[in-house]
């Protein structure tokens, strides 16, 4: 089945929409062979989801009944703490 991409979402969103995880993206990249891991995707572009039995039932049941569309465009603030170099445990409370 053919689906259109949401504004802001890219691959991995893409995966969690339709199949509740991202454990099935490759089967996303065996149906559209154009797309890669850091393809940028734009607002209705068309992806090919086939399989969509496979994954978390339970999360995509979810995503459905209440009309949630997976994004994660907004950037992670733990992630972004701390500078990651030889000082780390002056950057976390360790």
């Amino acid at each position: 089945m053919t689906e259109k991409v949401n504004e802001g979402q890219d691959i991995l969103d893409i995966s969690l929409q339709y199949f509740g995880d991202i454990e099935n993206l490759f089967d996303i990249f065996t149906d559209n062979p154009s797309l890669t891991l850091n393809s940028n995707l734009t607002f209705a572009q068309d992806v090919e989801i086939n399989n969509a039995d496979k994954g978390i039932i339970a999360n995509k049941e979810f995503f459905r009944k209440n009309n949630f569309v997976v994004i994660n465009l907004a950037e992670n603030e733990i992630a972004t703490l701390g500078d990651y170099n030889i000082d780390f445990n002056n950057d976390y409370d360790i």
